[in-house]
């Protein structure tokens, strides 16, 4: 599935095996996550999934996990690209 690099270089690189993406199972979210990440859908319009945005949990406990999601959508945040 590629390899995803940050803008900011300082940061490790990663792919699909890295821990940091979000799973059915990923712990003190406060919700349902649906999906296990990455998983790189298609629209219909054969746009795939190749930037990565954060999802928060909203619990006392801090929680970050990552979600990767169509590049074309505006995002209030910085998105990342696969490469």
């Amino acid at each position: 599935m590629g390899v995803y690099q940050w803008l900011d270089k300082n940061v490790p690189s990663f792919n699909s095996k890295s821990d940091w993406w979000c799973k059915k199972t990923t712990a003190d979210l406060g919700y349902a996550y649906p999906y296990d990440e990455p998983t790189r859908h298609t629209d219909k319009n054969n746009e795939t999934e190749a930037c990565v945005l954060y999802w928060r949990g909203t619990t006392t406990t801090e929680v970050v996990c990552l979600d990767d999601q169509l590049c074309s959508q505006e995002f209030p945040f910085v998105c990342e690209k696969c490469t």
